[in-house]
């Protein structure tokens, strides 16, 4: 009798350590990666331009309402201290936006906003174990490709620099894998050409997923 009921009792231990085993290799898949390290990503980024021109007395605003998809990957290395984080991130967008064109009179203005670098530091806090939300504050520079005619002249590829800024949410599917969603802006990026300032202002946000290493 001793023998059945000790068999019984070691199946019972044997099938809590499998369970124990089992939950074990499934629960890091929804916890997120609190240790510091390099970190990779890739998604789409949708955003749109719209343009400023200043010459002489003549002040002329235009855009493209539209969303441009492009190609918005990234790099950096992240911090971890607590529930505070802090990450120094290199990006690259590819498309900022159309910018359509614009005329008046003899005037015309058209072009858009290619892609450009970025270097941020992103401080970040998390509200569960695999959500964090972070803010956004850089330095980027964009290529615009922009011909104007008239009596506001120029044309030619111009480079823009000026700083960045967002905000976004960041939530892990397992401890290397997360997606990303966020908002960012490109405010004040003007560049004198000639007596003619430019100043585009690039708006939208990016989906992409994440890879810690």
């Amino acid at each position: 009798m001793k023998n059945i009921f000790a068999a019984k009792n070691n199946r019972m231990k044997l099938s809590i350590l499998t369970t124990s085993i089992s939950l074990a290799a499934f629960t890091p898949l929804a916890i997120a990666d609190t240790t510091s390290g390099p970190y990779i990503g890739m998604g789409a980024g949708f955003y749109n331009t719209d343009l400023t021109v200043k010459g002489g007395a003549a002040v002329i605003h235009f855009g493209d309402d539209k969303l441009d998809a492009g190609l918005d990957i990234f790099a950096g290395y992240k911090w971890n201290s607590g529930a505070g984080s802090v990450s120094l991130e290199l990006g690259y967008v590819d498309n900022y936006g159309k910018l359509g064109t614009w005329s008046g009179g003899t005037d015309s203005i058209r072009g858009e906003m290619e892609g450009g670098a970025s270097i941020s530091i992103l401080p970040g806090y998390q509200l569960s174990k695999d959500t964090m939300i972070f803010a956004r504050l850089g330095y980027a520079h964009a290529k615009g490709t922009m011909t104007i005619a008239g009596t506001l002249t120029g044309t030619g590829s111009l480079k823009f620099k000026d700083w960045m800024y967002g905000f976004g949410i960041e939530h892990a599917l397992s401890p290397k894998f997360a997606i990303r969603a966020e908002y960012k802006v490109l405010d004040n990026m003007s560049k004198l050409n000639g007596t003619t300032t430019l100043e585009p202002r690039a708006t939208g946000g990016n989906l992409a997923l994440k890879y810690a290493f």
